[in-house]
C-alpha cells in the first residue's frame, strides 16, 4: 500500500492506468479481462481466455501488447484492489516443495501520462526432481525452465556486446529485452528462502541478478 501510494504522489493527481498479464506455457494471457474465468483449472486457461498478441522486442526496443485491458485508477486504493483482483487469477499449483507455487510469470504495467513502470514477477526455475511436478504441472515447468534458459541467454549476448540477441527465442525474451540495457533503467530483487534445501535454487538466482547487473548501460540501445 506504501509503494502504491508514492505512485500516486509521483504522479501528481494524473490517474494510474494498471495492465496485468501472464506468461503460461508461453501464451500471454490478460489477468484483467472480463472474460477471463475465475475458478478456472490450474493446470491451463480457461477456454474464454484469448492470447495477447507480442508486436516487436528487441534489444533497446520494448515489446508492445496488443489487445489487453488497462484500467485506470484514481486512488491507490482503488489501484490495490485491481492488482489483487488480477493476482487471484494467476495460475499456481502444488508441488512437493510449494503448495502454491507459481506456474506463469507475471506482468504488472503501471501507466501515468507518458510514464511507465513494469514490474515482472519471474517463475522461478524448477527442479522437476525436487517438485515432484508431473502431467500438466511438468510440461509448465518445462516451460518455465526453457523460458528463463532463453532470457538467460539474452542477458548473456548484452552482457557480451555480440551483435547477434536471441530475442525470438521466447516470448519471455521478447518481452523482456527491451528493459535490458538501452535507455531503461532495471532493478532486480530477488528472493531467497532461509532453508539449505533451496540452496541451488538461491544460487542459481542470484547469479542470474549479477548477470544482468553487469550489462552495459548503452547495451543495445539503438541510439
Amino acid at each position: 500500500s506504501l509503494a502504491a501510494a508514492e505512485l500516486f504522489a509521483s504522479a501528481a493527481g494524473v490517474p494510474v492506468r494498471a495492465s496485468m498479464m501472464e506468461l503460461h506455457n508461453d501464451v500471454l494471457v490478460d489477468l484483467l479481462a472480463p472474460s477471463s474465468g475465475l475458478g478456472h483449472s490450474p493446470a491451463s486457461p480457461g477456454a474464454s481466455e484469448r492470447a495477447l498478441e507480442v508486436r516487436g522486442g528487441s534489444a533497446g526496443a520494448v515489446a508492445t501488447i496488443e489487445g489487453a485491458v488497462e484500467i485506470s485508477t484514481s486512488s491507490a486504493r482503488a489501484l490495490l484492489s485491481v492488482v489483487r483482483g488480477g493476482l487471484a487469477r494467476r495460475q499456481v499449483a502444488a508441488t512437493v516443495v510449494n503448495a502454491t507455487s507459481s506456474r506463469s510469470h507475471l506482468i504488472v504495467v503501471f501507466r501515468a501520462g507518458v510514464g511507465q513502470i513494469t514490474l515482472v514477477d519471474l517463475a522461478g526455475l524448477e527442479r522437476v526432481k525436487r517438485s515432484g511436478a508431473q502431467g500438466a504441472v511438468l510440461r509448465e515447468a518445462q516451460t518455465i525452465n526453457r523460458s528463463l534458459q532463453s532470457l538467460g541467454d539474452v542477458v548473456d549476448a548484452l552482457r557480451r556486446g555480440s551483435p547477434h540477441v536471441p530475442v525470438r527465442n521466447s516470448r519471455l525474451a521478447r518481452l523482456l529485452a527491451g528493459f535490458l540495457g538501452g535507455a531503461a533503467k532495471t532493478a532486480v530483487l530477488v528472493c531467497v528462502a532461509p532453508d539449505a534445501s533451496t540452496r541451488d535454487e538461491a544460487v542459481a538466482a542470484l547469479c542470474f541478478a549479477e548477470r544482468v547487473r553487469r550489462i552495459p548501460a548503452a547495451a543495445g540501445s539503438d541510439a
